[in-house]
């Protein structure tokens, strides 16, 4: 696929080659501290901070960057499928993305601390996929799909479209002021997922789950009396 000159790319282009992004350009809002009273009640300590990326080609603009065929594995985690999901990206948009953030002294990784990446491999987490993941029929129309009764149904991954809004997130302890050293992390948020596979034989990375969980012991049992007026509760 090429880019027409007075077409907005963004809805329909996916597969981003070199020569592609070598014709649209990335842009970086002023970074803001988003440290609120909320935040402060939860940890008294930390600040934070925030930019969003934005994608222009000729006088269109877009937050939302499509990718194609992302591969998803499937993956024992909790909410896994359902809050967030972990999908092997295009690494060349993440590339530009620093390299123009550097531009404005914004330091910028593309490791995720939830999951490795390699040479080959750039996985990162997508957050906020509640409700946005699905199919989408010949009319266009979206029809939210729950990804983790897939996950569960089949235990084999999936392929993505991925609608994509990134934005570059900094967490500093101890109140201190940011520097042009401290390195942002790339963040990337679900606007729309639109199945294209299920069955996929993706191998998964190893992921950092943060709680581990054990193997249930005798004395976690529940009884069955305890089950059914639980279940009771549930009507």
């Amino acid at each position: 696929m090429s880019l027409t000159s007075g077409k907005n790319p963004f809805p329909n282009v996916g597969k981003w080659t070199p020569e592609l992004l070598n014709r649209i350009q990335v842009e970086i809002d002023d970074v803001k501290e988003t440290t609120s009273p909320f935040t402060r009640s939860k940890n008294p300590g930390n600040r934070y901070w925030k930019a969003y990326v934005h994608f222009k080609f000729e006088k269109f603009e877009s937050k939302i960057i499509k990718m194609t065929d992302c591969d998803v594995p499937h993956i024992k985690a909790s909410n896994y499928g359902t809050d967030f999901i972990i999908a092997r990206l295009q690494k060349s948009v993440g590339d530009k993305i620093v390299a123009e953030a550097l531009k404005k002294d914004i330091v910028v990784s593309l490791d995720d601390k939830r999951v490795p990446s390699d040479e080959n491999n750039w996985w990162l987490t997508i957050n906020n996929t509640s409700g946005r993941i699905g199919t989408i029929n010949p009319r266009g129309e979206f029809d939210p799909k729950d990804l983790g009764a897939i996950f569960k149904a089949t235990e084999e991954g999936v392929k993505l479209n991925l609608d994509l809004v990134f934005s570059l997130k900094l967490t500093l302890e101890n109140k201190r002021d940011r520097s042009n050293v401290d390195k942002f992390s790339l963040v990337a948020d679900c606007s729309r997922g639109a199945i294209r596979a299920i069955r996929q034989a993706v191998e998964a990375p190893s992921i950092d789950t943060a709680i581990p969980q054990q193997k249930a012991s005798k004395d976690d049992v529940a009884s069955q009396e305890l089950v059914d007026e639980i279940d009771k509760l549930m009507l």
